[in-house]
Order: structure tokens, then sequence, then C-alpha cells
């Protein structure tokens, strides 16, 4: 039975856990609340409790004793300044080094790309002056380093209970109201890790973002009517910047089919959430 190793057991990690479970994988998977281990326990996963913050390599050995590693810590500037971030996870490759895995997932995001008013590819943020975020464009060149690495750049993430138009609902005169949206549905991710996990393909990178780009004003609105909730308006600023980000290469490559290539038609069915996530 080969074994995944997960990162990061929040909003992506932890239903990323049980789905590969039930794919027939054993799974250990990271969080940094003691609280939550008894709960992974509970639904068959192998917790470990890891904070990169403490630099202690005994807290990895073990759980980097795997065949796949998920690594989904994107920063979190709210709590930690962008060199902390980069320096943890430079603490984390030197142990990853240690380590025969045969693949490395990196959860990045499109935040890396400039919005410069066109489509963008994953050719177009390859090294520092093309990125936009700078830390996360940091942080992928050195699991680039590795040869059996592969960085995924997610879309926004949605779907379920995270609605993004509770940030919005009733809003008047937001801006960038014509600018295109690039969004992903957390199942599309966990199907794509699945795949990359299973395939053959060499260590790449991918935009993985739902291919179908509504406009802000009209995801919103749509979500809003859905819902029986104020819809938020927005400004029509012709001059706004934006990017599309186009999946191509995910798909003709892996090769991959979205289940909800278009934001309009998002599954939040809250019957549909893991039991372990209504309990968190």
């Amino acid at each position: 039975m080969q074994t995944v190793s997960i990162l990061g057991g929040g909003w992506v990690g932890y239903p990323l856990g049980l789905f590969l479970f039930e794919e027939g994988y054993t799974v250990k998977i990271s969080t940094t609340s003691a609280e939550k281990l008894a709960l992974y326990n509970r639904d068959g996963l192998n917790p470990f409790l890891i904070n990169l913050k403490s630099n202690e390599p005994a807290q990895l050995t073990n759980f980097l004793d795997t065949d796949y590693l998920v690594v989904c810590i994107p920063p979190s500037l709210k709590y930690q300044s962008s060199e902390d971030h980069i320096s943890q996870i430079q603490f984390l490759c030197t142990q990853i080094e240690k380590h025969s895995i045969k693949k490395i997932i990196y959860l990045s995001s499109t935040s890396i790309y400039k919005e410069e008013n066109r489509e963008v590819l994953e050719s177009d943020a390859m090294q520092m002056d093309d990125y936009s975020n700078k830390t996360i464009g940091a942080v992928e060149e050195m699991f680039r380093a590795f040869a059996n690495s592969y960085i995924l750049r997610c879309g926004g993430l949605t779907g379920y209970d995270r609605k993004l138009l509770k940030f919005f609902v009733g809003r008047e005169n937001l801006p960038e109201g014509n600018c295109p949206v690039n969004l992903l549905h957390r199942d599309d991710l966990l199907s794509v890790i699945s795949l990359i996990i299973k395939s053959d393909i060499k260590g790449e990178i991918f935009n993985v973002c739902s291919p179908l780009h509504p406009s802000k004003s009209v995801f919103y609105t749509n979500i809003a009517k859905q819902d029986g909730v104020p819809a938020p308006s927005f400004a029509m600023d012709d001059y706004a910047n934006f990017k599309i980000v186009i999946p191509e290469k995910l798909c003709q490559t892996l090769p991959y089919t979205f289940k909800f290539p278009d934001p309009l038609l998002y599954s939040y069915d809250d019957s549909q959430i893991p039991r372990t996530d209504k309990t968190q």
C-alpha cells in the first residue's frame, strides 16, 4: 500500500486525505492543532503534529518517509512575514532532501501572474522578474529544484461551505466588475492531485483553474440570486487590470476534464461535504 503525506490539514488538505484514503492509500496528515489529532485518527488518517516554525527535524522524519508528498501550506501573511514563510519552506526542503520521495506536489497560486490584461500560461511566470507574488515565486523555485516536483498554480478555491459571496453581500459600487474571475472548485483540485499521483508524467507546472471565466459582476450576482440574498453592485471599470488563467496544458497533458468548468455552475451542496469537514 502506497503512502501519501499531506502537509497542512486545512480546507484542502483534510478532504484530500479522506479522498485518497478512500482510494486505498495510507495517508499521513499534519496539523499545528493538537485538538485535531483525535479527529484525524477517527477517520483512518495518520496525524502528525508539525509546526515548521520550530525547525525540529525529528518531527518530520517519519512524516517524510512516504511515497508522495503534497504541500498545502500557502503563505498566510496575516500571521507571518514573507521572510518567515520562505525560511520555513527552506527548512522543509532540507529535510525532503534526506528522503526518497517519488513525487512532491506543491499547491501554488495563480496570484503569481501579473495582471497584464491578457491570457496567461505557465511559461509566463518562470523567473523572479515575472512574478507578481514574489513570496510564492521564491517558494516555487525551491520546489522546482527537485526534478520530481509538480507545481499546481490554483485559481481561487471555492465550493461547498466556502462561498466567496459572503464577503460582498449587499455591498455597493465594488471595483473591477468587468474583470474575469479565475476560480477553482475543490473537487477538481482533489481529482487533479489524485491523477498526478497515478500518472507517469515527469515533474511539471500546471495551471489548475476552471476554463471558463465569467466577470466578477456576473459571478457574484448569480450566487446571490441562487441564495436569495442582496446582490453586490459593481463599477464597470473598463480600465481595471486583469488576467485570464488558461489550464490547457493540464487538460492536454494528464489529460483532465474539469468536473466544474463553469464557475456559474459550481456546487455548494453542504450535504456532500465529508463529515469530518463539518466537525472542525
